[in-house]
């Protein structure tokens, strides 16, 4: 009984959350619980999280970082193509189910304690995590695979902060087709 009450006061808070964030949605402009409602349930969980991200490559941009790509291998290894450096920034990653909404995964990431994030003006070292729906939310776009080869541990080439990227363009530019995925 205890179980379902949990689980219960969980759902409600996901979906107050949600709602919350979806009030600008009659206006045409984005809304968050209109685009997560697009992906089937089990994603969110830890397991879900797990099989979409295993050997996977993903794009986000936000004018603060500029455009990051990231590939995050089977292994548990994440290569970081981070707009301004010369070098990949070569992490690792896990899934583990949220210690507060244990239905919910987060993902975490945890790169050397000689990175830095200029963003943030926090050195690496330490697992940063973050809940299933608000990295999916932040995720620009999505492929399986490794199709730029990050995992090589070499960039492209450097990512100008200011300019926006798209995965199949850089794939094109490189040789290679890129399919998106949700």
């Amino acid at each position: 009984m205890r179980r379902k009450n949990y689980l219960n006061a969980a759902c409600v808070i996901a979906v107050l959350l949600i709602s919350a964030c979806s009030s600008q949605s009659p206006n045409g402009q984005f809304d968050p619980a209109e685009e997560l409602s697009a992906y089937p349930r089990e994603t969110f969980g830890a397991a879900g999280m797990q099989k979409r991200y295993s050997n996977a490559t993903f794009l986000d941009y936000s004018r603060e970082h500029g455009t990051q790509i990231e590939h995050l291998s089977s292994d548990g290894r994440a290569y970081l193509w981070y707009p301004g450096n010369k070098r990949m920034v070569v992490g690792s990653w896990l899934v583990r189910p949220n210690p507060r909404v244990p239905t919910v995964g987060e993902i975490c990431f945890q790169y050397g304690p000689n990175t830095f994030n200029p963003v943030t003006q926090q050195r690496g070292g330490r697992l940063n995590c973050t809940t299933s729906g608000a990295f999916i939310i932040k995720e620009n776009e999505y492929t399986r695979g490794d199709p730029l080869n990050l995992s090589s541990g070499q960039i492209p080439f450097v990512l100008a902060k200011d300019r926006k990227y798209s995965l199949p363009r850089i794939g094109a530019q490189l040789g290679q087709s890129v399919q998106l995925y949700r």
